[in-house]
């Protein structure tokens, strides 16, 4: 009898209980890239095919900048990795974002060795860019 109360207040609370928030009920498709690194972006075809497609001429710069890379992370509505050329960390970077729910790219690329430090890739703007993009440039541009 003992167990069918305890049962009962159990089953009282779970019914009785918020939500889900919608942070974890709107998982995307893309979701299962938080947590691998960013360089495996460019070992998966479809994606590497995507990314080609987004920076066109300027993909093996892309691809050679996210070579030394930290984990990918969900930021908001976004899944952002971000990584640099090797024994070049600081001057030669790239980082990207997809939308969580749709897929849409943005990435740039910094070379702080050319004239136009930041190229842009899926906005007309830096301000345009998902939010993770606008931070890591902030975190990078030349005070």
């Amino acid at each position: 009898m003992q167990y069918l109360a305890i049962a009962a207040a159990l089953l009282a609370a779970l019914l009785t209980a918020a939500p889900i928030s919608p942070a974890f009920a709107q998982a995307g498709p893309y979701d299962s890239w938080v947590g691998k690194y960013a360089f495996q972006v460019a070992k998966d075809p479809a994606l590497k095919k995507r990314f080609q497609a987004l920076t066109k001429n300027g993909y093996p710069s892309f691809e050679s900048r996210i070579d030394v890379s930290a984990p990918i992370v969900r930021s908001g509505d976004f899944i952002y990795g971000h990584g640099c050329l090797p024994h070049n960390c600081g001057d030669e970077e790239a980082a990207f974002t997809i939308q969580a729910q749709t897929g849409a790219l943005a990435a740039v690329v910094m070379s702080r060795a050319s004239d136009q430090q930041f190229t842009i890739y899926g906005a007309p703007n830096a301000e345009q860019l998902p939010p993770p993009l606008q931070e890591w440039i902030k975190a990078r541009s030349k005070p």
